[in-house]
């Protein structure tokens, strides 16, 4: 297909913010910054072939291209996610399933860089999440 991006369609978002949890939750994950490392460390795995996390006080974004010949379902790819998430702040990942979200493909990567311009930030024109981008 002329103009199309390689394995876009493979990119697979799983992400919370903190708009979406309870205030229980939202002192659980963002009371303390979560750190890039903890995720990208996580995140390098044989059945991923490239990883992007994005973590400010105020959101978790983890989006990653799957290999193409491991055998692993998106779904299962989005679950695995969603515990590394609910990990990082020692939860059940049964207490986030209504604060998780998911998104692929051309979906994940407006979203990611909806993120990164802080256009869904609490303060617009922040810069952190767009360093943390370049340096991922």
């Amino acid at each position: 297909m002329a103009g199309s991006i390689p394995d876009l369609d493979r990119l697979l978002l799983v992400g919370l913010n903190q708009r979406d949890l309870t205030a229980v939750l939202r002192d659980r994950f963002f009371a303390v910054e979560p750190k890039v490392s903890f995720f990208l460390d996580k995140l390098r795995d044989r059945s991923i072939s490239e990883a992007v996390a994005i973590a400010t006080c105020e959101r978790i974004d983890l989006l990653v291209i799957p290999i193409r010949e491991a055998r692993i379902s998106d779904q299962e790819l989005k679950d695995r996610l969603g515990k590394m998430i609910a990990d990082f702040a020692g939860v059940p990942v049964a207490e986030l399933r209504l604060a998780l979200f998911s998104q692929q493909g051309q979906s994940a990567a407006k979203h990611v860089f909806s993120v990164a311009a802080s256009l869904d930030s609490q303060v617009v024109g922040e810069p952190q999440v767009l360093g943390q981008v370049k340096e991922n």
